[in-house]
């Protein structure tokens, strides 16, 4: 079971957390003994430290004066006293500080009588960590000594910050040039300014060849003034921009890539991301060029064809179907195969669906009603298919076989009178 006493609910101190989880102050690669010898000598103290602050602990990440611990408890501490706070605090004996616990009063078996401490915050108001001082006999800080204090935590804060700059520019700099998607800068004007491996590769340029050139030099010629616009929309600070278009290899291969744009006013730049989505671009036109000869063969195929979703709603019909049934195309859609059934008939068409849902199609023989009110027999056969978005569907083609049925008919019934002729 888990136990959730200790679950945060603050929604600050949870976004505090998240803050100091980015920074990774634990992993920060610098000395500040510089900071802490200089709080020693100008304060007169025998200890000063910097302190994170997580969930449960506070770590001494830089300490001097003498070793201590480097893990303690966050609640009850005196960095708890200051952080909860938020304000450069000073006391003048901490033995007589309710706020703060017993064990708290103590480091290194002697006991604390004079800190303070003054919170390390980010630019956006996070408590990152303390900046300690203390001493084991009262004192008292002139107005020089606190002003330095204050000095010493905002360069230790510009220092932290600095260095998850540095470690954000490091990650950035090592999926700029690693990434498989196109990265990039461009100015208004279309002019590159930076561009990652994926790009070169992708359309087989030379980085050489892509210096100091536009943007628009790899886009198709038809595509040229649609870029333009859309780069103009940038300009006029639409946040950000999503589009596709299609740029041209060094081999005059196309490639359909997406991207994604995001302007700085301030500075005239746009920032972009884009991915090589040719192989799904591809297979969409084929997709649409395939739907678009299926509808040709569909609309004027000489056989009646419809489709119908797994209810016997119609949900297209050709123009020989609709014309049998003495509507038009768009009339027939939305419109149910009992529609079109004699009453007598009906019951066949539950038959029919279930055949559909179990075997994925049917065929055989139906009666149905014609534009002139007559029953007419037609051979059909439906298969189940499924669209792009994996839903399914019927399609039926059919033939009108009335004629040959009645020929059938009028066949049997001229055989029987022959032979009842014969045996006369």
């Amino acid at each position: 079971m888990i136990n959730n006493t200790n679950k945060i609910t603050d929604p600050k101190e949870i976004e505090r957390l998240r803050a100091m989880k980015e920074y990774n102050i634990l992993g920060i690669e610098f000395d500040f003994a510089y900071i802490l010898e200089s709080l020693l000598e100008i304060c007169n103290v025998p200890f000063c430290s910097i302190t994170a602050i997580y969930k449960d602990n506070y770590h001494v990440i830089a300490s001097k004066g003498f070793d201590t611990e480097e893990v303690f408890p966050r609640k009850g501490s005196c960095t708890e006293y200051v952080h909860k706070r938020n304000k450069f605090c000073e006391l003048a004996n901490v033995q007589e500080e309710k706020d703060i616990d017993k064990c708290a009063k103590v480091l290194n078996g002697s006991e604390i009588i004079f800190y303070a401490g003054i919170p390390i915050n980010d630019a956006e108001g996070f408590t990152l960590g303390i900046l300690n001082i203390l001493d084991f006999k009262s004192k008292v800080l002139t107005e020089k000594q606190r002003r330095f204090i204050k000095l010493a935590s905002l360069r230790i804060a510009k220092v932290i910050i600095q260095r998850r700059q540095e470690q954000r520019l490091l990650q950035f700099d090592n999926m700029f040039s690693k990434s498989k998607d196109i990265m990039g800068i461009i100015r208004f004007d279309g002019e590159i300014i930076n561009i990652n491996p994926a790009f070169y590769e992708l359309l087989e340029y030379d980085e050489s060849n892509v210096c100091q050139t536009n943007i628009l030099d790899y886009i198709h010629p038809d595509y040229i003034d649609e870029t333009k616009t859309l780069i103009n929309i940038l300009q006029r600070g639409k946040d950000k921009l999503s589009y596709t278009l299609p740029s041209i290899t060094k081999n005059n291969a196309i490639k359909w890539i997406e991207w994604t744009s995001t302007p700085e006013l301030n500075t005239g730049l746009i920032y972009f991301i884009g991915r090589d989505i040719t192989a799904i671009e591809e297979q969409s036109i084929l997709l649409k060029q395939s739907e678009v000869r299926f509808r040709n063969f569909f609309e004027n195929s000489q056989s009646i064809m419809f489709i119908h979703d797994l209810q016997a709603n119609i949900m297209s019909a050709n123009n020989l179907a609709a014309n049998v049934f003495g509507i038009l195309p768009e009339e027939a859609i939305g419109k149910n195969l009992t529609d079109f059934l004699p009453l007598h008939r009906r019951e066949y068409l539950t038959k029919y669906l279930k055949k559909i849902n179990r075997e994925g199609a049917a065929k055989g023989n139906s009666h149905v009603i014609g534009k002139d009110g007559e029953e007419q027999i037609w051979l059909y056969n439906s298969i189940v298919e499924k669209n792009s978005n994996g839903e399914s569907y019927v399609l039926t083609n059919a033939v009108d076989v009335t004629n040959r049925y009645k020929m059938e008919e009028a066949l049997k019934v001229a055989t029987k009178k022959a032979e009842e002729a014969n045996r006369a």
